[in-house]
């Protein structure tokens, strides 16, 4: 359980609550629910009422013993980021002619925009200015990459 939050339960609520929990006949949302508080209340930790109401896998009941974070929407966000980003690195790398360096700046595009999404909602503000900017600058190279060659190649065949 956390530190600083106090949990009581009156005896008349817990005699009630206790009740719950051994009849045999009660809905088990209600069974889990009635353990959940009478748990909470003595001070057992989330991981441990989880495991007491069976309601985890061995798996999810080690991550939150270990504090291993969740697969959750920000952290796929943030691993989309940063694999669009490596293979954006590899095209941009690769030097295999403009074209392609200019697909590894709209994937860089498409990291950045990523970044910033995730950096907000985690609240990250030194990460979103810093993917901002680096947007930015990967438009300048899909302008010099992309569109500038398509421009001077169109020119140059008239």
């Amino acid at each position: 359980m956390r530190t600083g939050i106090i949990f009581e339960v009156s005896p008349s609520d817990r005699r009630r609550l206790e009740r719950v929990v051994r009849d045999r006949k009660a809905a088990q949302k209600h069974v889990w629910r009635a353990s959940i508080i009478l748990l909470s209340a003595d001070g057992v930790g989330t991981a441990a009422i989880m495991r007491h109401n069976h309601q985890v896998s061995a798996l999810v009941s080690y991550q939150i013993e270990k504090g291993a974070p969740s697969m959750d929407g920000l952290h796929i966000l943030q691993w989309m980021a940063s694999g669009t980003g490596m293979v954006a690195a590899i095209l941009v790398a690769w030097n295999a002619g403009s074209k392609v360096s200019g697909i590894g700046f709209v994937i860089f595009s498409l990291s950045s925009v990523l970044w910033i999404s995730a950096s907000i909602i985690d609240g990250n503000n030194p990460l979103a200015i810093q993917n901002i900017v680096l947007f930015f600058i990967n438009l300048f190279g899909i302008h010099r990459y992309l569109w500038r060659s398509n421009n001077s190649a169109g020119k140059a065949t008239s």
